[in-house]
């Protein structure tokens, strides 16, 4: 056995035995009646089998299975103490490694949903390594990933999202394959939030997701190991994000943090909850994108750029609708012309209620990997949407179906007149003052929209 088998295995086992300690201590903590306080309030209701850890991670990947059947596999753990958690192209043998193409490796912890496993299929991830919630998966499971997908004679490409776990434990199953197995290894580190630290410690985030595109289709394209890498890297340079939330993210099994007030948002937090650079009131989501397009782009040369419009968990289709519209139009009036956008609940962090933009210049070689074909549980080919060009004239209404003009006044006495509009709008006022009153009460019998609805009318007259 080598040195370096032998020092890779010493740093394994010292970090799990440091996450052993962790947990004994976070165990005892709850021993002590003050700290055992902040475990009273009861956990956030989670449509789930399992509250946490290893068996919630395992409820998941089966779950990836059962809902992709004939499309995803996984690598067999039943011979690692520890777990081995790796989805897997179902095609990957025939596809990849026999046919000497590069494989490409990407992952990280649980609660990124579709992140990271939703993006392995064709023209995009060969296998996904997948840790506890959180957490970064181990070493084993990264060499593991590696070995048993990768052809010694094209190699493997590893995207690391830019975390200490994630750095350490990729990096460490990277220098294993080459030295031990001698499959060529080249990794591409994304560090693309620009909230707190545009340098080398700068997180990875949803931009991220760009950089799986190129390279999987680089990859499929039949680039050699170099080339896959320089264009991943090419893309990990471009992409920029950041993100806002209205409420933060809560582990399950855990209670909520009560972390921002009824009226506060906070902006540039990391996908697992990290604290971000400022809290602010409540800004509309116009306003929003607004902030996040100065932000991204402060540094961008002005030209053609491509979007990536994130929901961070809970975020409604609705919100992320508007917000995406105002991100687009926020974006293009700083000069820039967007010309591809991918929308849609991407690289979430569990139930937070949030929004990320990212922004990519972008040229003809860039744009060929993003429109090349791709065929995944959360991405397919057309995913990333066209932006350019004028929007599709309103169609006209029949005329026999348009509201007829108001008829003329009859005449009248006008003491009569006078008497009905009081009484009208009176009534109108009477309306709009009992709104929240009528969108109670409906709540417990019906829809809850008789309030709304009927102030609607109100307004109108």
């Amino acid at each position: 056995m080598s040195s370096s088998t032998l020092d890779t295995t010493a740093i394994t086992d010292a970090l799990n035995d440091v996450g052993r300690r962790l947990s004994d201590a976070a165990a005892s903590a709850t021993s002590f009646p003050e700290t055992a306080k902040l475990f009273e309030t009861p956990p956030v209701k989670k449509i789930l089998d399992a509250d946490n850890g290893a068996k919630l991670t395992e409820e998941l990947l089966d779950a990836l299975l059962v809902t992709n059947k004939g499309t995803l596999t996984r690598l067999d753990d039943t011979a690692f103490a520890a777990g081995c958690r790796v989805i897997v192209r179902a095609d990957y043998e025939r596809q990849v490694k026999n046919a000497r193409y590069v494989s490409v490796i990407s992952g990280g912890g649980s609660g990124h949903e579709p992140a990271h496993a939703g993006f392995v299929g064709a023209g995009l991830l060969t296998a996904a390594v997948c840790g506890d919630v959180f957490a970064s998966p181990s070493a084993k499971a990264v060499l593991a990933a590696i070995v048993a997908t990768s052809s010694p004679r094209a190699g493997c490409l590893l995207i690391v999202k830019n975390y200490t776990g994630d750095r350490l434990n990729f990096g460490i199953a990277a220098e294993t394959a080459k030295s031990r197995y001698g499959i060529p290894v080249e990794t591409v580190y994304v560090a693309d939030d620009v909230a707190l630290d545009s340098g080398s410690n700068a997180r990875g985030v949803a931009g991220t997701l760009l950089v799986h595109k190129a390279a999987g289709a680089a990859a499929a394209a039949g680039y050699s190991l170099q080339d896959v890498a320089k264009a991943a890297r090419d893309a990990a340079e471009r992409v920029k994000t950041m993100g806002a939330a209205y409420e933060v993210c809560t582990l399950p099994g855990r209670p909520p943090s009560g972390r921002l007030g009824a009226g506060e948002v906070e902006l540039g937090l990391g996908i697992h909850g990290e604290p971000g650079f400022e809290r602010t009131a409540t800004p509309t989501a116009s306003q929003l994108a607004a902030t996040l397009a100065e932000r991204t782009t402060a540094k961008m040369p002005q030209g053609d750029v491509a979007l990536i419009i994130n929901d961070l968990g809970t975020t409604t289709p609705m919100e992320l609708a508007v917000f995406g519209a105002a991100c687009i139009k926020a974006v293009e009036a700083r000069g820039f012309t967007v010309v591809r956008v991918l929308s849609g609940s991407l690289m979430t962090a569990l139930d937070m209620h949030g929004v990320s933009l990212s922004v990519a210049p972008v040229d003809s070689k860039i744009l060929k990997f993003i429109d090349a074909p791709c065929a995944a549980p959360a991405m397919s080919t057309g995913a990333w949407r066209v932006a350019t060009g004028a929007s599709a004239p309103l169609i006209k209404p029949e005329a026999s179906v348009v509201d007829d003009p108001p008829p003329p006044p009859v005449p009248g006495d006008l003491e009569d007149t006078e008497r009905a509009v009081k009484a009208i709008r009176a009534a109108c006022e009477a309306v709009l003052k009992a709104e929240a009153e009528l969108t109670a009460l409906d709540e417990k019998v019906g829809d809850g929209d008789a309030g709304t609805t009927l102030a609607a009318g109100a307004k109108a007259v």
